[in-house]
Parts: structure tokens; C-alpha cells; sequence
């Protein structure tokens, strides 16, 4: 059983599962691996603003780690996928699409 999403973000976006939820951030794409680093520690940044909280486990799971081309932003508590994906339950605080949202958010501003 699939514990996680992953998604792929680059010109061949694509989603799959895996272990946990992570976003890529391709250094090649922003131009340096310092930039990389950056957008990756923002988008953390604003994902941790709206994750939902309850215990806080999932919330403290939250991490940039290095690639090889690049950062992870990921969320590894088993159960992230369902959190962040499950759109139509109210969660008292934070959102579904936490990390996502945070994504497209910071993207956007980088397009100017």
C-alpha cells in the first residue's frame, strides 16, 4: 500500500506514489543549486503555514532534503498523501493541498 504522492515538477510533470509527499525542486530549472535551495526552504516555509495540525507529528516531518539535481521539500508521516489530498474534509486549522498550494504559490511569484 502506497503511503505518500510524489510529484515531479518540470516540463514533464508527472505524479506517482512513493514513500512520502515531497515536491522536486530542479536546480537546472532555477538556474543554481543556491536558488534551489531557496525556493525549496520557502516553499517549506509556507507549507508549514498551512499544514493541518492536530497532534503535530506531521507537521514536524516536514524537511528539505538534498538531491542530485536539486531539493526535496517532503512530508514522510505515513499518512501526508491522505492529509494533503483528501480536499473535502474541514480541518480545524491548515488546508488540504498544504504543500502544493505552497508550490504553485511561490512558482508563481518567481514568474513574476
Amino acid at each position: 500500500m502506497a503511503k505518500g504522492f510524489e510529484i515531479l515538477l518540470n516540463e514533464n510533470s508527472r505524479h506517482r506514489f512513493m514513500s512520502e509527499l515531497l515536491m522536486k525542486i530542479d536546480e537546472m530549472e532555477l538556474g543554481s543549486k543556491k536558488k534551489a535551495h531557496a525556493v525549496a526552504n520557502e516553499i517549506l516555509r509556507r507549507s508549514q503555514l498551512k499544514v493541518p495540525v492536530k497532534t503535530g507529528y506531521l507537521k514536524s516531518t516536514g524537511k528539505v532534503v538534498p538531491q542530485e539535481h536539486g531539493f526535496s521539500v517532503l512530508y514522510d508521516a505515513d499518512y501526508a498523501i491522505y492529509v494533503h489530498e483528501i480536499d473535502y474534509y474541514k480541518h480545524k486549522n491548515g488546508q488540504s493541498k498544504f504543500l502544493s498550494s505552497a508550490y504553485d504559490e511561490v512558482m508563481s511569484e518567481l514568474k513574476g
